[in-house]
C-alpha cells in the first residue's frame, strides 16, 4: 500500500479528524509490513512495540485460556488498528492476532509515537482521541456481553 493509500485509510477509517498533512505525518512515521495468511501479526505476551494498522486483509484475535486452547474472540477486517493498549501503556500484548488472509500492515512504533507527541503533533493527539473512542466502544461491547451472561 502506498503512503497516499495509507493516508486515505488513516483519514477515512481510523481517524477521520486528521487533516491530509497530519495523516501524511503519521503515515511517514510507520513501517510497512506484509503478513501472510496463517502467520501472526502479533503474539499474546510479547512486548508491544507499537500500534498496528491492518490496512488490507482479515485477521482473527485469539486469547489464551489457562489450561486450554486459545479462544477466538474477534474477526477483524481491515482497515482497523490493533495494539492500542500496548502503544499507550507499554504493556505486553493482550492477545494474538493471526492473519486469516494476507494482510498489509503498517506499524507505528511506540518510540515514533512518543516522538510525535513530543513534537506536539496535532495528528498524534487526534490519534489518541480516536484510540480512546475505540477502547470505549470495545469496553461498552464487553459490558453488554457480561450483562447478557446467565
Amino acid at each position: 500500500m502506498t503512503s497516499s493509500a495509507l493516508m486515505r485509510v488513516l483519514r477515512s477509517d481510523v481517524c477521520p479528524a486528521l487533516t491530509p498533512r497530519e495523516a501524511e505525518h503519521i503515515a511517514s512515521a510507520t513501517v510497512p509490513h506484509q503478513v501472510r495468511a496463517g502467520d501472526n501479526v502479533c503474539d499474546e505476551g510479547e512486548l508491544a512495540l507499537g500500534l498496528i494498522f491492518i490496512t488490507e486483509g482479515t485477521a482473527e484475535v485469539f486469547k489464551d485460556r489457562p489450561g486450554s486452547e486459545s479462544e477466538l474472540v474477534a474477526v477483524l477486517h481491515g482497515p482497523i488498528m490493533v495494539g492500542e493498549i500496548g502503544l499507550l501503556t507499554g504493556d505486553l500484548r493482550s492477545a494474538t492476532v493471526r492473519a486469516r488472509t494476507d494482510c498489509t500492515c503498517h506499524v507505528l512504533t511506540r518510540s515514533q509515537f512518543e516522538r510525535l507527541l513530543e513534537e506536539m503533533s496535532p495528528g498524534a493527539y487526534k490519534l489518541v482521541r480516536a484510540i480512546a473512542a475505540l477502547l470505549a466502544r470495545r469496553l461498552a461491547a464487553m459490558n453488554d456481553r457480561i450483562i447478557a451472561l446467565p
